[in-house]
């Protein structure tokens, strides 16, 4: 298509008539092969608001049609004033420019031809690419250097993916036939800490590059609010001692500094088959294991309803008290909470558990697992996920599980874990008690959903009148009151009409109440089955 400015594309649809100003997408077919997959689904258009998911979303995408050089083109008229936008785009241009260091465009000078840029910029933590070479180039520029420790940042990741001594093995899952699966999976605890430790260092020293300079920060990479997020899942899947993260913080503000090492690029390697850990189906079965979940023992031998109540919930078909967590639309930690947590209580648990005077890591009848994220629960400031506390519940469980057997991540040894493994699952055969039952429940499951299918049938008065009674005046009935059918507004033949429909539980109900009705409804239907009957009986003869 020619190259239209975004405010003509906006006017043709009247977008800027009104109020309501559509998202602009910057997105084009000539990017890749799969963006143009995903335009072509969602069926974006540069000349009309297209609906764009099952939320209602809309957007317009001007420059869908556009190739490389029409983009760059248009950036270069603007900033050579032949086209009046909001922007002249320099600092665009510029960033492309540090990226791949050269010119992209032709600028001011009418003579160059303007080429398409292959340079990317994005997250610095991702690495769909192996290497960034457009952030590393951008770094070199001297303005750009406060984000040096972001691509250094990066490259430890890159340099490190395929370094399994950095991965953990146990996995979180118990399947079926009581299994923990053993084999890479995600970073290791003390990989997490390591990163932490890094990321945290990199946040300081900007915050006081930036105090040098009279400016605010440029960029954080670990808030409060996620710092506490981090340390409350280390604690949910038994990654750590209690409060780790925040020691490593409170460490890091007392002046330690971890500075992100340059290490050489892990080879790739084979990954090594999966393996098997047997933890036993009735893991979680016996009173030993009530505490282990969401709900703490000291509150309850205190009297802790003052403090935080209990409630009773039903996860997977077994009833568990849990406490009475704050819940949110998804998991949360509020800031206010977490800035007095901060304030108020650092010290102190940091001191009880990694101080001089930290307390023995088992106590009777108390598990080390889930203490923090449990701590965080009672003060308030972390909610869970509305409908998720069953599974947090199971998690803690099944983390104090793993502890009991040497598998939470601050007791973890590999050689130890590896010797616990087998090479495949043993299918459990299960006993004639559990056949039975697994038969009663399947019953029991096909009733209910037959009982529920009745349930949302519906009868109108043409089916009264054919199927139950032919004599009793159902109309009349309905017209007095003494039978409620709801009227169903319809169209028929082009003419709107009422539907009195029921229920069948309704009717029953109605002709337990009225047994003058019951007996010619029973005598109708006793006379039919008769003759039905004389018909096979005929039929067969």
């Amino acid at each position: 298509m020619t190259i239209q400015s975004v405010t003509h594309c906006k006017a043709s649809n009247g977008a800027g008539v009104t109020l309501f100003a559509p998202p602009l997408e910057g997105v084009g077919r000539a990017e890749s092969a799969v963006r143009a997959g995903n335009l072509a689904k969602r069926a974006e258009s540069a000349e009309q608001l297209v609906q764009t998911n099952a939320d209602g979303n809309v957007a317009i995408a001007p420059i869908i049609e556009w190739s490389y050089d029409e983009v760059f083109t248009y950036l270069g008229m603007c900033s050579n004033g032949l086209e009046e936008t909001y922007s002249d785009f320099k600092r665009v241009i510029e960033i492309y420019r540090e990226a791949s260091g050269e010119c992209v465009i032709a600028g001011s000078d009418g003579n160059r031809t303007a080429s398409a840029c292959g340079s990317r910029t994005g997250c610095y933590t991702c690495l769909a690419v192996k290497n960034d070479r457009s952030m590393d180039q951008m770094v070199q520029e001297p303005h750009n250097a406060f984000m040096r420790p972001l691509a250094a940042f990066r490259r430890f990741l890159a340099n490190t993916f395929h370094d399994l001594s950095r991965r953990t093995w146990v996995g979180r899952t118990i399947d079926e036939n009581g299994y923990i699966r053993f084999a890479v999976d995600g970073y290791s605890p003390a990989m997490l800490q390591e990163l932490l430790r890094y990321a945290l260092t990199i946040d300081i020293e900007e915050r006081e590059a930036a105090a040098g300079l009279g400016i605010a920060p440029r960029f954080q990479i670990v808030s409060m609010e996620a710092l506490l997020a981090i340390s409350a899942h280390w604690s949910l899947q038994g990654f750590a001692l209690p409060y780790s993260g925040l020691k490593i913080y409170r460490d890091i503000e007392r002046g330690a500094r971890y500075p992100v090492p340059d290490v050489p690029e892990a080879p790739k390697v084979a990954i090594p088959p999966a393996r098997f850990i047997h933890c036993g189906r009735g893991w979680d079965e016996g009173h030993a294991w009530m505490y282990t979940g969401l709900r703490d023992v000291m509150i309850d031998a205190f009297g802790g309803e003052g403090c935080i109540g209990h409630r009773e919930i039903v996860s997977k078909g077994h009833q568990r008290t849990i406490m009475d967590v704050a819940n949110s639309e998804m998991f949360s930690i509020d800031a206010e909470g977490a800035a007095m947590f901060m304030l108020f209580e650092l010290d102190r648990v940091v001191d009880d558990w990694h101080g001089p005077n930290a307390r023995p890591l088992l106590m009777e009848g108390h598990h080390v697992a889930g203490v923090e994220y449990r701590n965080y629960v009672s003060y308030g400031f972390l909610s869970v996920a509305k409908g998720q506390e069953g599974k947090i519940d199971e998690i803690l469980r099944r983390t104090a599980w793993r502890e009991r057997l040497g598998l939470a991540g601050y007791q973890y040894e590999h050689a130890r874990a590896l010797a616990m493994s087998v090479e495949a699952p043993v299918p459990i055969i299960p006993s004639q008690e559990e056949v039975l039952a697994k038969q009663r429940n399947e019953i029991k499951a096909r009733r209910e959903a037959k009982r529920q299918q009745i349930a949302q049938q519906r009868m109108s008065l043409a089916d009264l009148h054919r199927d139950w009674a032919p004599d009793v005046s159902w109309r009349r009935l309905v017209q007095q009151g003494k039978l409620k059918m709801p009227a169903i507004p319809r169209t028929k033949n082009g003419r709107l009409v009422l539907r009195h429909l029921i229920t069948r539980y309704a009717f029953l109900s109605f002709l337990q109440e009225n047994p003058l009705v019951m007996q010619r409804v029973r005598h109708f239907r006793t006379r039919r089955r008769n003759s039905v009957t004389r018909d096979l009986f005929g039929m067969a003869a």
